[in-house]
């Protein structure tokens, strides 16, 4: 019984979404409001990224300029970081450390392979 209410609910809150949606394309079309999407620079999207703290590079070297403890160490502050951002549901970030991982894993193991 619950669940359908809570369904009802989603439904509506959907149909509530839609509805401010389409009033709002029917405004601009009555005013002749045309949207258009933000332009902004590429320094004005680093500079702000910063600030919120999205940014998750730290100036450091290339992956292949590293040496195999280089790596490992980098391998391990990552796995650190990107535990932190999943506990602090931030899955983006984590996702995005996840995959440097990735990368810096790679690069170990060719380092290994060549030993």
């Amino acid at each position: 019984m619950f669940e359908f209410f809570a369904f009802e609910t989603s439904t509506r809150q959907e149909l509530r979404k839609n509805l401010d949606v389409i009033s709002q394309m029917k405004y601009n079309e009555e005013h002749g409001i045309v949207p258009k999407t933000i332009q902004k620079a590429v320094r004005d999207r680093i500079r702000i990224s910063k600030k919120a703290g999205t940014d998750i590079t730290e100036e450091e070297k290339d992956p292949e300029s590293m040496s195999f403890e280089e790596l490992q160490r980098h391998i391990a502050k990552m796995m650190k970081q990107m535990n932190q951002a999943a506990a602090e549901l931030n899955f983006e970030k984590a996702a995005k450390l996840r995959d440097r991982m990735i990368e810096y894993k790679k690069h170990l193991e060719e380092i290994r392979s060549e030993l």
